[in-house]
């Protein structure tokens, strides 16, 4: 083979589009293969399905931990968290720290502090847009303040559990 030519079966195109199946649009392995056979017109197996995800999960690898560091170190970031189902036989969390330039998405195995760490770092010091859940509160240095969006809901929670004047 060519110098730089591929590794396996497929190229990078496929390679990706598959993963695009598979991540975004959260096809399982078996339907990301039935759409490759209908749309593209090729027979994959399950096994090369997951080899095409972790290709491209590897290539993407630097630039995604490069964005998770530049969002580590900004000066403001609004974070949150929510239930993203099982992954085998973990309860799985979907982690969010968003910037007005870069998100960095983590998907960890719980809700605590360790994970709220791992998505801000030890030494987060900015502006700390978040919700009232206490694993936020380990952030010392930084400036709090509270989601809009949540102090929305729990005012409107307030109102309708008056009931009508």
């Amino acid at each position: 083979m060519p110098a730089g030519s591929p590794k396996g079966a497929f190229g990078p195109r496929l390679q990706a589009r598959i993963a695009l199946l598979s991540g975004r649009f959260r096809l399982t392995r078996r339907e990301t293969r039935a759409v490759a056979k209908s749309m593209f017109g090729i027979k994959i197996s399950l096994g090369s399905v997951q080899a095409c995800c972790e290709a491209v999960s590897a290539v993407a690898a630097p630039t995604t931990e490069a964005i998770h560091e530049e969002v580590k170190h900004a000066p403001e970031v609004n974070a949150d968290e929510t239930g993203f189902g099982r992954c085998g036989k973990k309860r799985m969390w979907l982690w969010v720290a968003a910037t007005k330039k870069a998100e960095a998405f983590r998907l960890l195995p719980g809700r605590g502090q360790a994970q709220a760490l791992d998505l801000l770092g030890e030494g987060f010091s900015g502006f700390l847009s978040r919700d009232r859940w206490k694993p936020y509160e380990q952030f010392k240095k930084a400036l709090h303040q509270l989601c809009h969006g949540h102090i929305r809901r729990d005012f409107k929670s307030m109102l309708e559990s008056w009931g009508d004047p």
